[in-house]
């Protein structure tokens, strides 16, 4: 299987992005210097917790580049179901906790999720102090 391509607006982010290797940047970004666009509001159907969730997610994966206004449906699942969980916690089932967890996964809110990120500005993962590290 081959390796998911880090997008465009990420390279941007970086300051690694060649229009000769990368391409066009993607349509929908604006200007270079601020490329995600604001995530939209939260539906109003969303119950308080679930509203809460959308924000505090936001604002924790916002400022890194991972989420985009391209991840309503997912960001809308996630919350719809952490609201639920926190409302009603003994009538969650397996199949529901089995959603919520692949939401997780896909918003990059599980460790194992995050491991797979690449934030921008931030280490490729390397330890310091590691003498196998440049081999």
């Amino acid at each position: 299987m081959a390796n998911i391509r880090k997008p465009n607006h990420l390279h941007v982010l970086e300051g690694t992005y060649r229009a000769d290797r990368h391409g066009p940047i993607d349509e929908g970004l604006g200007d270079t210097k601020n490329p995600l666009p604001d995530m939209p509001h939260p539906p109003d159907t969303l119950c308080e917790e679930g509203k809460m969730e959308w924000w505090r997610v936001v604002s924790i994966l916002q400022p890194y580049g991972v989420i985009k206004a391209t991840d309503f449906g997912a960001m809308l699942c996630y919350c719809a179901l952490f609201g639920q969980l926190v409302r009603d916690p003994k009538n969650i089932n397996v199949a529901l906790c089995s959603q919520l967890r692949g939401c997780m996964n896909d918003l990059g809110l599980t460790p194992v999720s995050r491991a797979k990120i690449q934030l921008p500005g931030g280490d490729s993962g390397k330890t310091t102090g590691n003498k196998f590290n440049d081999l």
